[in-house]
């Protein structure tokens, strides 16, 4: 009776494979939420990173909900965290929120749409793209500040300008 369990935890195994890629869920075990841009004089790129075990159900309507406070972006150096929450207006919206919804597993590639509400502004974006890579989903979405009725911050009267278009990267770990 042992050796007909064991096979069968072995096939289930096999069948579902090592990674956290089952048929109908992805099983999580961090999330990456990444907003890049450039500037007059370079480029910048603030993350958040949250290491936590979670389910990506597919097919549903239930999906991801994150709430992120804007305080935990990391972006390289204190000037550029300061200046990132500024333009976010940190401290009347202290929290960005990221839903993925409607997750379809199409071919090799998953769909999803995303509602993205910061500094007191929803954005709903349908149909975006999830890509397998590095044992993990990953997804770029185009977006503008002015999606956010936000305006680019400018430094030294001017002479640094933070560009109008960034993007935000979204990577999903799978165990």
């Amino acid at each position: 009776m042992r050796v007909f369990g064991l096979l069968i935890l072995m096939l289930a195994f096999l069948s579902f494979g090592g990674n956290g890629f089952r048929g109908d869920y992805v099983l999580l075990n961090s999330k990456e939420f990444k907003v890049k841009g450039e500037t007059s004089v370079g480029k910048f790129s603030c993350k958040y990173s949250l290491t936590t075990k979670d389910t990506l159900f597919l097919n549903q309507t239930k999906g991801l909900a994150d709430k992120i406070p804007v305080n935990d972006f990391r972006c390289g150096n204190f000037l550029l965290n300061r200046d990132f929450r500024k333009t976010l207006k940190v401290k009347d919206f202290p929290d960005a929120s990221f839903i993925l919804s409607q997750i379809e597993k199409e071919n090799d590639r998953y769909l999803y749409d995303l509602t993205v509400l910061i500094a007191g502004e929803e954005k709903k974006l349908k149909r975006l793209e999830l890509t397998p890579k590095d044992n993990g989903l990953f997804g770029e979405i185009k977006l503008k500040f002015s999606d956010f009725n936000l305006e680019p911050p400018q430094k030294l009267g001017g002479a640094i300008k933070i560009e109008e278009n960034i993007e935000l990267e979204i990577y999903l770990s799978a165990e």
